[in-house]
């Protein structure tokens, strides 16, 4: 049915013709969401995001929603998306016992009932910390939001549907994270932002951020040239066009391995853009096509003074080697999580387009790089 209605909107668009009548016939919308945790359970607060929740999920026909499961608003979302028969994955920057002791615990015994009870009936949980998490570590924090983000909106452009994302923010705009993932989401039309009072004094009990200063959130990009069979000079003209463009990128950490370079990337976008660089440098020459892998994550960045590069450590890096081993020549194949920040980011020249499962995992998807339109 989303093929179907994808190939419909072209038709439209070509014709300058109104879509909105395929709403109805398109699959169930995606949320994605986030809130403050100061709720008391069972409060006046509760019932009246439950009520609001319902309503939204209602009119929207949303059927799958992304987020995290802290204490207060996040719990009462997933509960109520499960309630109306929706599917739930959540994203969380940590491990889930780590999460509960730093994010849910010390608001009560009764959010930790309903958090594992959340926990069990989630269609997918996943955590994107490394295993070096701090308490409240706001690298990790962000990375969750943004690949809970990105994962509504990959999710209904594969469905030929609609995001919607809703935001609970306390009378005085907080908190921080919540603000920014509303000022992050690019579907102004389909923002929901409810204002709801702050039942108790919670910020007093969860230990404070702290950042771990070795640990950073990068983008890694393996460029494997297609070697097998090669002579030395079939080998040259391959790595020629790859070398030059990494050249060009100045701010970039590139450190050369035997079958081509692991690349350290600022940002998705980044990682993305030199992807399609280097693959159109290499279409333009005689030599064989290389295969690249992206993937995103927080890892240790080691400043390897002697060799004059970083040395970047974690699953992460890891990974963007896996993806580069599967894909064909000419592919660039990004992991899920990548493919999520990249919707998140905002970027207008590329995206990302479903590929394969991966090994089965909730968070082993495959995706495609290719450019928009």
């Amino acid at each position: 049915r989303a093929t179907t209605i994808a190939q419909f909107e072209e038709l439209l668009a070509a014709m300058d013709s109104d879509a909105e009548w395929l709403d109805r016939f398109r699959p169930p919308a995606t949320l994605h969401f986030a809130g403050h945790m100061a709720l008391e359970p069972g409060g006046a607060g509760e019932r009246a995001l439950a009520a609001r929740v319902d309503a939204l999920l209602a009119e929207h026909s949303i059927g799958f929603a992304f987020g995290a499961a802290a204490s207060g608003c996040d719990v009462v979302i997933g509960e109520r998306v499960l309630a109306r028969g929706g599917e739930l994955a959540l994203v969380l920057p940590s491990q889930q016992d780590h999460f509960e002791r730093q994010s849910v615990a010390p608001a009560g015994e009764a959010w930790v009932e309903r958090y594992r009870a959340l926990l069990d009936r989630a269609t997918s949980v996943v955590a994107v910390g490394d295993g070096r998490e701090t308490l409240h570590d706001p690298l990790a924090t962000y990375l969750a939001g943004q690949v809970a983000l990105g994962d509504a909106l990959t999710k209904a452009s594969t469905l030929s549907s609609h995001a919607h994302q809703l935001i609970v923010l306390d009378n005085d705009g907080g908190g921080p994270h919540s603000r920014a993932l509303a000022a992050a989401w690019p579907l102004r039309e389909r923002a929901h932002l409810l204002a709801l009072d702050r039942e108790s004094d919670v910020a007093a009990l969860f230990a404070p951020d702290a950042d771990d200063p070795a640990r950073r959130l990068a983008f890694p990009l393996a460029i494997r040239l297609n070697m097998r069979g090669g002579d030395s000079a079939a080998i040259a003209r391959q790595r020629e066009p790859v070398w030059r463009a990494l050249a060009a990128v100045s701010s970039t950490a590139v450190r050369a391995v035997p079958e081509g370079w692991d690349v350290l990337a600022e940002s998705a976008g980044e990682a993305a853009r030199l992807a399609q660089e280097i693959m159109s440098a290499c279409a333009a020459g005689p030599g064989r096509m290389p295969s690249i892998g992206l993937s995103a994550g927080i890892v240790l960045a080691i400043d390897d003074r002697a060799a004059g590069h970083v040395v970047p450590i974690g699953p992460a890096v890891a990974q963007a080697g896996r993806m580069a081993q599967i894909a064909p020549g000419g592919a660039i194949l990004a992991s899920q999580h990548f493919a999520a920040v990249l919707a998140a980011s905002g970027e207008t020249a590329l995206r990302s387009e479903y590929y394969h499962g991966g090994e089965g995992g909730p968070a082993d998807g495959v995706y495609l790089i290719v450019p928009r339109g």
